[in-house]
């Protein structure tokens, strides 16, 4: 027992020397653009032209203030999110700036292409089928060659099965973008450079024929053969 009082004295001794802490602590905030006060700037010119023809949004965001832009982001359509993900895919080595000279050169040569089949057109009608922006095209490559279901090997009593599932999102577009990249790097000779090769995969893509519309359909065949094995998933 006088072993107890004595230590509460001591613990109570100590405790008189230190100031009791306040109940509530004034927290300073030290962001220069305070997310209360300062909206996120806006990079993509499609939801830029969405706000212009709104009239209420226009009017709502013309006397806010928004951050600055960052310095890494660019108004080119090479900053776009996917064409980002094609350098990394095509990138070889840590080399982002080949990747990237492969990439550029690509679109380049899918416009001149696109720009030569609208003069040599005859009609108006073919004119307004022939589309010249690159974007546009990959974009719509990679859309028409997302597979949707994919084959995975699943072992019952000693026999591997291969079972359709369904693909994610995230990774059809994987898929879809590294298929290209392969298409592209098998080239017919050695006379055809690799951004040839994957600006003519890229065209036949957005139009629905190529190879890897073709590899994407073989896939889904082989998947509504094998649905008999769906229940082992």
């Amino acid at each position: 027992m006088l072993k107890n009082f004595l230590l509460s004295q001591q613990i109570s001794s100590i405790g008189s020397r230190f100031p009791a802490a306040p109940a509530q602590f004034a927290v300073r905030s030290y962001a220069i653009y305070s997310p209360d006060k300062y909206l996120e700037p806006i990079y993509e010119k499609e939801q830029l032209e969405e706000i212009f023809q709104n009239k209420e949004i226009k009017e709502r965001l013309q006397f806010s203030q928004i951050k600055p832009a960052e310095q890494s982001r660019s108004w080119s359509f090479f900053d776009h999110p996917r064409v980002n993900r094609l350098c990394n895919y095509v990138m070889k080595e840590g080399n982002k700036v080949l990747a990237r000279n492969l990439v550029e050169e690509t679109f380049t040569r899918i416009k001149r292409k696109q720009l030569r089949a609208y003069h040599t057109a005859e009609t108006d009608e073919e004119r307004r089928n022939i589309v010249c922006d690159p974007l546009t095209i990959y974009l719509g490559a990679v859309e028409n060659c997302r597979p949707f279901l994919d084959l995975l090997p699943i072992k019952r009593g000693g026999i591997t099965y291969q079972v359709p599932v369904p693909m994610s999102e995230k990774h059809s577009y994987f898929i879809a973008t590294r298929w290209l990249v392969h298409a592209g790097r098998d080239r017919p000779t050695r006379r055809v450079h690799f951004p040839e090769n994957l600006a003519n995969e890229l065209i036949d893509a957005f139009y629905g024929r190529g190879r890897v519309v073709q590899q994407k359909n073989d896939l889904h065949k082989q998947c509504e053969a094998n649905r008999a094995y769906a229940h082992y998933r």
